[in-house]
């Protein structure tokens, strides 16, 4: 896809976010604790010549090097989100691919989701996984452009300062 494509992937990064709630939320909602999700599209490709990874994937790029064979990453689109009651949230949203996370509130240091990535309304995948503030979560996304897609989910611990999305 040419470079305009990948910008307005980028840009219309909240064109599906909604989130489906019936009734009061306040009322029948149970309480959890609140707890802030980054979120990262990075495209993964190989170049003779690899840029450094940007502020925000400094700290995977060894991993996501190692896991997935790419030697250069760009960051399309970061999102960092307060989970702070049990409702999915749509922590990815974008013109083609939207990933919904529900939390489920359990005590400890790893965070039970239920997440389903979806690819224009069509879903492509649904698990549920633990993801903890010192093990990020890398998901292995579709070709696009001139690389592969790779979506990152990592909880930010508390009292560590929250990423800023862009």
């Amino acid at each position: 896809m040419p470079l305009l494509s990948l910008l307005a992937f980028a840009i219309l990064w909240c064109s599906c976010a909604s989130r489906a709630r019936a009734g009061d939320p306040a009322a029948a909602a149970p309480s959890i604790v609140p707890t802030t999700i980054w979120s990262g599209l990075v495209l993964a490709t190989n170049d003779p010549h690899p840029a450094d990874a940007p502020p925000q994937l400094r700290n995977y790029a060894q991993q996501l090097k190692n896991i997935f064979g790419y030697n250069q990453f760009e960051l399309i689109g970061e999102n960092a989100e307060k989970m702070d009651d049990p409702y999915e949230r749509w922590l990815i949203p974008s013109k083609d691919f939207c990933l919904s996370v529900k939390m489920h509130n359990e005590p400890g240091q790893n965070y039970p989701m239920k997440i389903v990535l979806f690819q224009t309304r069509k879903r492509l995948a649904e698990f549920e996984t633990h993801v903890s503030a010192e093990s990020p979560l890398f998901i292995r996304g579709p070709m696009y452009a001139r690389g592969q897609l790779v979506i990152v989910l990592h909880i930010v611990a508390p009292g560590d300062a929250p990423v800023h999305a862009h």
